[in-house]
């Protein structure tokens, strides 16, 4: 199948989906179905996976299903980016995957993109290892946190009003001090629109 001459596989595209999901992702994604590229998704195997999301269309990604399975199955082998756009598509599994992440900085995208579900996926266990795990991240990756949300001030108030995690002018000082210089600035900004 994926040597066959293009015009034979263009009159196919079932055939081709089954069985070469990644040239039916690369060279007919105009003639996929929502459901055939999920499929085909699906499908992929690794190594092939990583390259793959990297030229998907943001779409793709936001169907749940299709984040969840890729978030389930291939969660180490994932950009940055796609690891990103598959957290806000399914920030329920991706808040329940950050643990397993050995690397802090993709553990930190997967929390900044999806620390709004904690409230209800967590609710009995939020409590100062949380806080303390928010503080850690906040502070060693302003700049996923950023990626992720529009701003400081929309993540210190989702912070506030989904999960009762209130950092005071202390608290915010003491990220700020803790943060590397190349962070600092959207930050004192936040701290200066207080003033």
């Amino acid at each position: 199948m994926n040597h066959a001459p293009r015009e034979w596989l263009d009159r196919d595209i079932l055939l081709l989906a089954a069985y070469a999901p990644q040239r039916a992702l690369t060279d007919f994604r105009h003639r996929l179905t929502p459901d055939l590229e999920a499929s085909c998704i699906r499908k992929l195997t690794l190594p092939e996976t990583d390259p793959m999301f990297e030229g998907l269309p943001h779409q793709s990604l936001r169907l749940k299903r299709n984040a969840t399975y890729v978030l389930q199955n291939h969660l180490h082998h994932l950009s940055n980016e796609a690891l990103r756009r598959s957290a806000k598509a399914d920030p329920v599994t991706a808040y329940r995957s950050r643990h397993l992440m050995t690397d802090d900085r993709r553990a930190a995208i997967l929390l900044a993109s999806s620390f709004g579900v904690a409230w209800h996926t967590d609710r009995h266990t939020l409590g100062p290892a949380f806080r303390k795990e928010i503080f850690k991240s906040l502070t060693q990756f302003p700049d996923e946190w950023l990626k992720s949300n529009p701003g400081f001030p929309h993540i210190f108030r989702r912070l506030n009003q989904t999960i009762g995690i209130c950092f005071d002018a202390k608290a915010i000082a003491s990220i700020l001090r803790r943060m590397a210089p190349a962070g600092r600035s959207p930050l004192c900004e936040y701290i200066a629109s207080k003033i």
